[in-house]
């Protein structure tokens, strides 16, 4: 394991369920810069020299792509390989070898089912740590034959909620894979999906429906300042176990199960840190707390203590973060995707909250049996829905600027919603049945606008509750107008109900 991050940190261990996945041996194909050069080498006269003059890049590192791109087999002295000429006809494809495979792993949440956002590949693993039968990890000898340990801390209060857990499915896995590919690409665009979904991976779970218990170490710390390194971050960060910087995922994850103990924990060990105005730790998150309740008392003036508990707790979060936004002028690419995280589970709380309150229409009238209990035609109610949205969209009911954007909506499995999109979709088809629903008159002013929002995901929905990894990369001008958005239609849910 790497050294700690910052003077102020703990080695924590979390648990997970881990299953092992066989698949047909992928490369995850080029990066942009990578696909550039490659490009370029599709002429076997082409130099490098004129490469880097025409890149305006500098001629060592184009040397340095084109040996990447020999010893990967795509290209030779006469230009494209058999295996090149394949990439190019599709380059954003992955590069699939069925005659090898390779393993892999998945990891899982013992408390809630949720997965890991990537596919670990067995580099990315590593080898297992060095510990003592206490679990501490060794990090060298004093000299006189005794170890030097690192004491860890395990989360035990996350192993309290342990549950047996659905075994992830081939699409959930590729899902994962897709995730490392755009990671590795240092892509977030999800056209490429359908692309490499259609490489035969043969996926297969190697342990069955029975996952490993394991522990992740990492570092849980506080960044120190780039400025002064006697001054640290206000907000402590956690280290990805597999070596890919810090994970958002994973501290997500931590708070959100709000242990106390944990909570008194980190005051203690973190408290007395200088931070932000000179402050300490802990100062500065009392402080912190009090700016939060006026911002929740400015911006939702009509009384926001009697919303339900679901929709207080997610417009908590949402300010929260819109809060850290602003502290970091929207430069914090991890606070303004967990701002538009917190803003989508605010509005699918909401609109959850109506699906229960009309819960007889949603079951049977957009259920997946009529009252009569027979099935649907779905191809027929494709047709009809597709009727229903234009409808809505000629008379102007919607404020929607272009109809193509209904048509994302029109593939979704409506009868089992689990994101915004989704929520959406069966509140607009709703209107059939009660146009004059309290819920369709707050939302139907909204539609591009929420629309928006949920177009911030890498995948077009269906996948639940969005993670760091579902959300491409958001500019202050998305993340304001996200804000603003969930501001009005909670003010006027507010003013409603």
């Amino acid at each position: 394991m790497d050294s700690a991050p910052s003077p102020k940190y703990i080695l924590v261990a979390v648990p997970l369920y881990m299953y092992r996945i066989q698949t047909s041996k992928f490369d995850s194909g080029l990066n942009f810069f990578e696909k550039t050069v490659f490009r370029f080498m599709a002429r076997p006269d082409v130099s490098s020299q004129e490469i880097a003059e025409s890149l305006g890049l500098d001629e060592k590192l184009v040397l340095v792509v084109q040996g990447q791109l020999q010893s990967r087999g795509l290209v030779n002295s006469l230009g494209y390989t058999e295996k090149g000429r394949l990439l190019a006809k599709n380059m954003d494809s992955i590069i699939v070898d069925p005659t090898k495979t390779q393993i892999g792993y998945i990891f899982q949440n013992v408390d809630d089912g949720e997965l890991y956002p990537y596919y670990i590949s067995s580099s990315e693993l590593g080898q297992e740590p060095n510990v003592d039968k206490n679990g501490n990890l060794i990090i060298g000898t004093k000299g006189d034959g005794e170890d030097r340990i690192l004491r860890r801390l395990d989360l035990d209060f996350v192993l309290n909620k342990q549950r047996i857990q659905p075994t992830p499915d081939e699409e959930e896995i590729l899902d994962l894979i897709g995730n490392s590919v755009r990671r590795s690409r240092s892509d977030d665009r999800s056209e490429s999906d359908s692309n490499w979904r259609n490489e035969r991976l043969a996926v297969r779970p190697l342990n069955n429906a029975h996952p490993e218990l394991v522990c992740a170490c990492t570092y849980l710390y506080l960044p120190q300042s780039s400025e002064d390194s006697t001054v640290y971050e206000p907000d402590w960060q956690i280290m990805d176990p597999f070596g890919h910087g810090d994970s958002p995922y994973l501290k997500f994850y931590i708070e959100g199960l709000s242990d106390s103990s944990f909570k008194s924990l980190l005051e203690k060990k973190f408290g007395d840190a200088k931070t932000l105005m000179q402050k300490k730790v802990q100062e500065y998150q009392y402080y912190k707390e009090l700016e939060i309740k006026n911002a929740l008392d400015k911006d939702f003036v009509f009384g926001h203590q009697d919303l339900p508990w679901t929709i207080k707790h997610d417009l908590l979060s949402a300010v929260e973060s819109y809060y850290d936004c602003v502290q970091y002028q929207f430069n914090n690419e991890n606070y303004n995707k967990l701002l538009i995280i917190n803003v989508q589970n605010t509005l699918e709380s909401v609109l959850l909250k109506d699906r229960k309150d009309r819960q007889e229409l949603f079951d049977v009238k957009l259920g997946r049996e009529n009252e009569y209990g027979e099935k649907f035609d779905y191809r027929k109610e494709k047709t009809n829905n597709r009727e229903i949205l234009r409808d809505l969209f000629s008379r102007k009911v919607i404020n929607v600027a272009e109809f193509r954007r209904m048509y994302s909506l029109l593939n979704i499995d409506y009868t089992r919603p689990n994101s915004l999109r989704q929520y959406l979709y069966c509140l607009l088809l709703s209107a059939d049945y009660e146009p004059r629903a309290t819920m369709f008159e707050i939302f139907k002013g909204e539609v591009d606008a929420v629309l928006d929002i949920a177009d911030l995901r890498n995948s077009g929905g269906g996948h639940g509750h969005a993670t760091i990894a579902d959300i491409k990369e958001v500019s202050k001008e998305q993340a304001e107008t996200s804000y603003r958005t969930m501001k009005r239609i909670i003010n006027e849910y507010i003013s409603k109900y």
